[in-house]
């Protein structure tokens, strides 16, 4: 029972997080930041969203692990967009 209550809460988060990255790409795009949209897309949008996808389909401990290097990853290129962009 934990482990769906803990899979609910991550799921709608990340949910809340991927709205939020695109809504930000839109006035981006308003802006014509191409690039940083391009970027977000591709390296931020497509990775929560195949995270969100298999958190679903997780029950292993070697999914979740797997998941858990995913999401690390995506931290990682959120922080250097802060560099890039």
């Amino acid at each position: 029972m934990g482990v769906n209550v803990a899979k609910v809460f991550a799921a709608t988060w990340l949910a809340v997080l991927t709205g939020a990255v695109i809504v930000i790409q839109f006035y981006a795009l308003q802006l014509l930041l191409l690039l940083g949209v391009a970027y977000c897309f591709f390296l931020l949008d497509l990775p929560l969203i195949w995270t969100l996808r298999r958190l679903y389909k997780a029950q292993t401990k070697a999914d979740y692990h797997r998941l858990s290097g995913v999401i690390k990853g995506i931290m990682l290129i959120g922080i250097l967009s802060l560099v890039i962009i």
